[in-house]
């Protein structure tokens, strides 16, 4: 499978962030990165981004 098949996946390693959190990393990754095309392949999701 090509990688561009799996460009702009979250991965998260801690699944017992509460979904209202997850919402907020989740918008910073996207305020961050405007261009999907310029995220890495997998972008881990963690509370590093608030």
């Amino acid at each position: 499978m090509p990688i561009d098949s799996h460009s702009g996946v979250f991965y998260v390693p801690d699944q017992s962030l509460p979904p209202h959190e997850l919402y907020h990393i989740i918008q910073r990754v996207i305020e961050a990165f405007p261009n999907p095309e310029a995220m890495d392949t997998v972008t881990y999701i963690t509370t590093d981004w608030l």
